[in-house]
């Protein structure tokens, strides 16, 4: 989060999150695969966002699996981006909205255990400068 101080009120901006590491490691489980997927968007009203999403599988999935589910999460995560703004999607990603529709989607291809949005980071566009 970005703050902005101003007299007496504070103003945040959402910059990116990330799960904590420990986390991570817990979700990891002999025999079975952990995949990730970087995905960069770009959202209803023009922000520029980079999601890592990771699949964990109950077992080893194949590699032409492993391709399967990686489509299915970038073009799921991509239409549902298109058709938000970022409070929407920071909203969505926070409350595992996300994590529970891919869920759905990546089940179909391959039994999977659980799929989180491990890192978002919003990308800002420096302003031009004018030279005359």
């Amino acid at each position: 989060m970005k703050q902005i101080i101003i007299c007496d009120a504070a103003y945040t901006e959402f910059v990116g999150h990330e799960v904590t590491h420990d986390y991570l490691r817990s979700l990891v489980k002999r025999r079975s695969t952990r995949l990730d997927c970087h995905v960069p968007l770009v959202t209803k009203d023009g922000k520029k966002v980079h999601l890592t999403i990771s699949c964990y599988t109950f077992a080893r999935a194949n590699v032409s699996q492993d391709h399967a589910i990686r489509k299915i999460i970038t073009e799921a995560v991509t239409v549902q981006a298109s058709a938000w703004d970022l409070t929407t999607l920071v909203n969505a990603i926070v409350s595992g909205e996300i994590s529970r529709d891919l869920f759905k989607a990546v089940k179909i291809i391959y039994p999977t255990r659980r799929v989180e949005v491990i890192k978002s980071k919003i990308e800002f566009v420096a302003a031009r400068i004018s030279t005359v």
